[in-house]
């Protein structure tokens, strides 16, 4: 009977830490605002469909989470590159650049075609510790401090202040295709290719729902821009 006891304590105390361990599947992911978009939740939704005991925690923050003190779980990030070497990385995508205006603004001051044609123009650019720092720099090599018309924080800031007609901006360059009102200037070069990274920390990969995650949402990400660049092509 003691045994028996014993037994049936121990098949209990199994499953409560199982249960237990279901109900604390959260992963938390941070990033942008702009990240958090319909084809994030595409994803999420098939995931959760195959992974009914895992839930998600959405962290949006203007500024980089520190993964590895376990401030998030995982990251969606969009940078020229990642500085952290001591985290999981994976490239999902490229982001080619392109500076755009407003229609408004191109009835009021006209465009520049090419680099040669930026002086006499006002700008908007990024200020901020999560934003493209490679279509930056290129602008502000570029233009002198008088010709910057307003800083933004963030690609949905930088949408309004175009459609104010404020001036030029850095923008990737599928907005050409999703952005009513907005005029394509001309694309950047190559060096001003950000790339969206899905990241973690080693703590946070080695459980088994966050690898998961990586091994599902990369290749989906993937063929989510590879879709869009055809259609639109």
């Amino acid at each position: 009977m003691a045994e028996a006891l014993e037994a049936s304590a121990e098949a209990f105390s199994e499953k409560a830490e199982n249960l237990k361990s279901e109900r604390s599947r959260v992963i938390r992911i941070t990033g942008v605002q702009d990240v958090f978009n319909s084809s994030l939740s595409a994803i999420l939704r098939a995931f959760s469909e195959k992974h009914k005991n895992v839930r998600f925690e959405f962290i949006p923050s203007s500024r980089h989470l520190d993964l590895m003190a376990g401030e998030a779980d995982v990251a969606l990030r969009i940078a020229n590159k990642l500085e952290d070497q001591d985290l999981i990385c994976r490239k999902v995508v490229s982001i080619p650049a392109s500076l755009f205006a407003s229609s408004g603004y191109e009835a009021k001051h006209g465009l520049p075609r090419d680099e040669t044609e930026l002086e006499g123009h006002k700008f908007i650019v990024y200020k901020g510790e999560n934003v493209p720092h490679a279509i930056n720099t290129w602008i502000l090599d570029r233009i002198t401090p008088d010709q910057i018309a307003m800083e933004c924080a963030d690609m949905r800031s930088m949408e309004a202040a175009i459609h104010m007609d404020l001036g030029v901006a850095g923008l990737p360059t599928r907005y050409k295709f999703s952005e009513e009102g907005f005029v394509e200037c001309f694309q950047l070069p190559r060096d001003t290719t950000s790339y969206g990274w899905l990241v973690a920390s080693p703590a946070a990969y080695r459980r088994k729902e966050v690898k998961s995650f990586f091994t599902f949402a990369v290749p989906r990400y993937r063929a989510y821009y590879l879709e869009t660049e055809e259609t639109n092509s």
